[in-house]
């Protein structure tokens, strides 16, 4: 068969091995220039929404639930796959589901079709599910990277949640406050009392943030950036245990202690946890025990490190990191809602110091009601 795009010769198959188009969408646009200019508009759609990365894990989150509970009930990744596909949700690219179809009707795993879409999939992602695959369990990894998403969801969306309303309180107080300065001395004044000064704000945090990615784009600069940040007790923790959840799942599905390490530690998305990870595996490929190993590494806490030396002693290793994972992430998510409503205090201070500051230059009637309206926003 010859592709219509490139003309690649190749054997039977969905999709182009050389330029890798979907062959049938692709002579369907040719003979249809309106579902053309349609699938134009779709290609922006993508290119926009690609970088909204919340928006594509509760996609992925929906999808390894639905690949989970189907393989568990008996049925293969083809037909679990199609399953999805024919109630795909609310999922707003459909492509990169596409080419995990073309994968399957090739007669490749799901792993090689996530591979095709590497800016959708995560590296890590595809590597849990690779070795499910391996080891023969690959509903067990889907599981995992399902666990894995929606911890990380549900602690954005609390952060959210927890800092919307003083964040908007502060950001109302801004502009409600200077309103007596519109009514006595005009639209310039206002302008600099409130707009000027947010103006400034926002371009400080935009430089700064500009200047932080040019400091990043160093590996050695983002080493010692991702060192500090492990030194902060919660992300620590954070970390650490995505680390063990995702080991523990690995271990279990009889994959090689060096290689579930290895694998593990993909899953971080910090440098020198990485880093530091990966250097110890030739130990464990050498026979050194599991708790020596990550004792060697100085970054593991000493409880954990009494969980891994009792797991290996009394053969219970996965049911003892099991039960730790789960305590430990129970704990992380009740220091995570102690922070939130730290910080929702330290914009209250904010405010109160702000407020406090207009009444002693001046209060006249206007500026009691801008106050007022502040106080009830709050």
């Amino acid at each position: 068969m010859k592709c219509p795009k490139c003309l690649h010769e190749q054997d039977a198959g969905l999709e182009c091995v050389s330029c890798g188009i979907i062959i049938a969408k692709y002579l369907g646009r040719q003979q249809n220039p309106t579902m053309a200019k349609r699938a134009g508009s779709s290609t922006s759609l993508t290119k926009k929404t690609k970088y909204r990365r919340l928006q594509i894990e509760k996609e992925l989150r929906s999808y390894y639930q639905s690949q989970y509970v189907l393989l568990k009930a008996g049925i293969n990744s083809a037909d679990a796959h199609g399953n999805f596909l024919a109630e795909p949700g609310e999922i707003k690219d459909r492509l990169p589901f596409i080419k995990i179809e073309a994968a399957l009707g090739e007669g490749l795993p799901v792993s090689e079709g996530m591979r095709r879409s590497e800016s959708y999939f995560p590296a890590h992602h595809t590597k849990l599910i690779e070795a499910g695959e391996h080891s023969g369990n690959p509903a067990a990894m889907f599981e995992q990277l399902r666990a894995l998403l929606d911890q990380r969801i549900r602690i954005i969306e609390t952060i959210f949640t927890e800092l919307r309303k003083p964040s908007l309180t502060l950001l109302c107080s801004i502009f409600i406050l200077p309103l007596p300065t519109l009514i006595s001395d005009g639209v310039v004044a206002y302008l600099v009392s409130s707009a000027l000064p947010f103006s400034i704000l926002l371009l400080v945090v935009y430089s700064c943030t500009v200047a932080f990615s040019q400091f990043m784009t160093s590996d050695a600069n983002a080493l010692l950036v991702h060192k500090k940040l492990f030194d902060f007790m919660l992300y620590r923790q954070f970390q650490m245990n995505r680390f063990v959840r995702v080991f523990t799942t690995l271990y279990a599905a009889g994959i090689t202690t060096a290689q579930a390490w290895a694998t593990a530690a993909s899953v971080s998305d910090n440098k020198f946890l990485q880093e530091t990870l990966v250097s110890h595996v030739p130990s464990l490929e050498s026979g050194q025990s599991l708790a020596q190993t990550a004792r060697a590494t100085g970054i593991f806490s000493s409880e954990l490190l009494q969980v891994l030396n009792a797991g290996e002693v009394s053969g219970s290793l996965e049911a003892s990191l099991g039960r730790y994972v789960e305590a430990s992430e129970n704990d992380f998510e009740v220091r995570m809602k102690t922070l939130t409503s730290r910080l929702t205090i330290v914009i209250g201070l904010i405010i109160s110091i702000y407020v406090g500051y207009r009444i002693v230059v001046g209060y006249p009637m206007p500026e009691i009601a801008s106050i007022s309206l502040v106080a009830f926003i709050s």
